[in-house]
């Protein structure tokens, strides 16, 4: 996290880096990765018969805020000041659709100081929004690349009842075409890497 510092700023995977920079996956995610946000844990480019390309995660802070994503930049503008005082700075949205069905808009933030470790402040913080009154999680990413074609093939359902499983808070998730993401508590996202690093890689 110490590139992360020097960077001063983090660019949101777009569409997962632009569908991974239109199909060269692997060096596109390690190429996103390379300021420390992140990190990849496994890689098969080998087999074409393994749908798995590459796992990663983000200990970067998220916000899961539970409002529709037509309204991301009003919300940004709204959670902001709210984030100020929390030493935070938000820096993009984007949207995602939650495990409960519900539009949210997902923001990336991180601490004004450089330091991406998850704040000693508590998960749930209350906002008060222009049109709403607002509860936001903080919560991080998992990332799973797979070779299968569509949102959700099998690998991506079988991580997700994986981690249901486990026991794991499915905060949301969102897939796109051979890429999907993962939202949980900052706290179980290296014990969910790890999960699914042993049990979705050969080995």
């Amino acid at each position: 996290m110490e590139a992360l510092s020097k960077a001063g700023a983090v660019v949101m995977k777009a569409d997962a880096i632009e569908y991974a920079r239109r199909h060269r996956i692997i060096f596109s995610l390690m190429s996103s990765f390379r300021e420390g946000r992140g990190t990849v844990v496994g890689a098969d480019r080998s087999s074409g018969d393994w749908p798995v390309l590459g796992l990663s995660f983000d200990r970067s802070i998220l916000i899961l805020d539970g409002v529709a994503g037509s309204r991301a930049e009003e919300v940004r503008e709204s959670v902001a000041p709210k984030l100020g005082e929390l030493g935070f700075a938000p820096l993009s949205a984007s949207w995602i659709g939650s495990s409960d069905g519900v539009d949210s808009s997902l923001f990336m933030v991180f601490r004004e100081d450089g330091i991406a470790d998850p704040p000693a402040v508590p998960g749930i913080v209350e906002c008060e929004y222009p049109w709403m009154k607002g509860r936001i999680r903080l919560c991080a990413s998992v990332t799973l690349i797979t070779r299968e074609a569509g949102p959700f093939g099998r690998i991506c359902s079988q991580a997700i009842r994986l981690l249901r499983d486990e026991g794991f808070e499915l905060l949301g998730y969102n897939a796109v075409d051979r890429c999907c993401h993962f939202f949980l508590p900052s706290d179980d996202v290296v014990p969910a890497v790890r999960i699914l690093h042993g049990k979705l890689f050969p080995g």
